[in-house]
């Protein structure tokens, strides 16, 4: 493995090939991709990507601070908080319990996969995609878990797609309030 230095917020724009050693099935392959600003952390305007690329299963993952109006980004409709968070991938989330707030995530894809954290004052969030039918999602759990997959999108046609998460507002009656995180996407890419 090589390691590169790159100086921060600096465009770079390079491409490796990497041979895959015949012992190994070539599902075996993984690479990751990272966003640092410098050696210890992340730049916080782009938060990380992770990506995983294999041949049976490709995964981009988003993180909560990938934001923006783009494909493979996050928009925060009204005010959210946001924490650090052990239980979170990146050690980060976004979270409010206000019904009049939600996100939207645009992907390009065939599948999506929000996850947050469980806990025990969690809500319930509605969620939609492409604009279609909200399916409600009960987040409560009665410990704290870590990251964990809450939905997941049917399989859709290739294309660029939106996943909408919505605070309802509501929670089952074991939860002591309503809160929703969001903690990152999985898009699966084929």
């Amino acid at each position: 493995s090589e390691e590169k230095t790159f100086a921060p917020y600096e465009e770079y724009r390079f491409e490796q090939t990497i041979d895959v050693p015949e012992i190994l099935d070539e599902d075996d392959v993984s690479v990751e991709f990272y966003l640092w600003d410098g050696p210890d952390t992340l730049r916080p305007e782009t938060g990380a990507i992770k990506q995983k690329i294999n041949n049976t299963n490709p995964i981009i993952t988003i993180n909560d601070t990938i934001v923006g109006e783009g494909v493979n980004q996050i928009q925060y409709f009204g005010d959210w908080g946001y924490s650090n968070n052990e239980m979170c991938y990146f050690s980060d989330n976004h979270w409010t319990n206000d019904s009049t707030r939600y996100c939207i995530l645009t992907f390009e894809g065939i599948q999506a996969t929000y996850y947050g954290v469980p806990y025990n004052n969690n809500g319930i969030a509605a969620i939609s995609v492409d604009g279609g039918e909200e399916t409600m999602v009960d987040l409560y759990s009665p410990s704290t878990t870590p990251s964990a997959p809450m939905y997941t999108t049917p399989i859709l046609p290739y294309g660029i797609h939106t996943l909408k998460v919505r605070v309802t507002g509501d929670k089952n009656s074991n939860s002591e309030y309503n809160w929703v995180n969001i903690d990152r996407f999985d898009i699966r890419t084929r």
